[in-house]
């Protein structure tokens, strides 16, 4: 008997949430992009809140992480766009902020403004990801040798 695996090699490529990040710093950028992608998640960057905006609206996204603090389109500004949008999709992303300058006054605005959380760069990767886990579907779990339990015929003679 050939063992059947629900697991395919597609289920464990899939990425498990598609996250938007919008920069000015391309360092910041390619960082965050290589840090989610090693967590099996699509990220894709921006340089401007424009673009991620655009691509938001492309195709909604599960969550988006924007700089407080960019040219043109602010962090604040792209937040207030996503949470006006008319399309209930994008409207409803979540959204983290992130800051090199974190200011109290900054913190207090981007949570009433409706971004999820408001994070300083230089906070841990682990704390990151602490932060963002709440909003990002968890991936398929396969089970270990160990989990799956053996198969066992029943007795086909009675025990007494």
């Amino acid at each position: 008997m050939i063992p059947i695996s629900t697991d395919s090699a597609h289920e464990r490529t899939r990425p498990v949430a598609r996250i938007l990040i919008a920069d000015d710093n391309p360092d910041v950028r390619d960082l965050l992009v290589a840090l989610f992608r090693l967590r099996r998640h699509d990220a894709t960057a921006f340089a401007t809140g424009p673009a991620l905006l655009a691509d938001l609206r492309a195709r909604p996204a599960d969550l988006c992480l924007v700089d407080w603090m960019m040219p043109g389109m602010d962090g604040p500004a792209v937040l207030s766009a996503v949470r006006t949008d008319l399309d209930v999709r994008v409207a409803a992303t979540p959204v983290v902020v992130l800051t090199s300058d974190d200011r109290a006054d900054h913190r207090f605005v981007a949570r009433h403004a409706g971004a999820q959380a408001f994070i300083n760069k230089s906070t841990p990767v682990a704390r990151l990801f602490e932060a963002v886990a709440p909003y990002l579907p968890t991936p398929p779990r396969t089970p270990d040798r160990a989990d799956v339990a053996p198969t066992v015929n029943p007795p086909t003679t009675p025990l007494a």
